[in-house]
């Protein structure tokens, strides 16, 4: 005799769908742990007249840490012309988190560019690729377009998630 007569006198039907809820439970819960973290940040790329740059961050928040990578990837400048047209290309894992492009100015009292104050800020939301900025659009011939994820709580960092620099420099036309 068994010990478990609600089962034995169960219809057969009925034990398979308690089977099978048993089944999808385990398959969902082992796909929610088996997910990949990130241990390594992203690159994005911009593409400007036919070249493609690949951008590395600068800071990128792994296990709710901030990475920052200062002088390991350091800001290389892009010479550009003016009317050239900037397509930045993210993953999924910096569109899934929405991101911005902000466009900075730059000062060169110390003789190194860097960012100065920010003069617009261009929401593009969850999309991979972006196109909305003109190399002429902005009225200094050095800017910075940072590419940001916005700050996580979760996280250590601060002002960003993510943050990928892009230092454009427009020679004369």
């Amino acid at each position: 005799m068994s010990n478990f007569p609600l089962l034995h006198s169960a219809p057969r039907t009925s034990r398979i769908g308690v089977l099978l809820t048993i089944v999808l439970s385990l398959l969902l819960v082992a796909g929610c742990s088996s997910s990949a973290k990130a241990t390594t940040a992203p690159d994005i790329s911009v593409t400007i007249d036919h070249q493609t740059s690949t951008i590395p961050p600068s800071v990128y928040c792994i296990d709710n840490k901030a990475q920052v990578y200062g002088a390991k990837n350091e800001v290389k400048p892009i010479q550009v012309q003016p009317k050239q047209s900037v397509s930045i290309s993210v993953p999924a894992a910096i569109a899934d988190k929405t991101w911005s492009v902000q466009i900075w100015s730059v000062t060169t009292a110390s003789g190194k560019p860097i960012p100065e104050r920010m003069i617009g800020n261009v929401d593009a939301g969850k999309a991979r690729k972006f196109t909305k900025i003109n190399t002429s659009d902005a009225v200094p011939d050095r800017v910075y377009l940072m590419i940001t994820i916005p700050q996580d709580p979760k996280c250590n960092a601060e002002g960003a998630a993510g943050l990928w620099p892009i230092l454009l420099i427009r020679q004369a036309a």
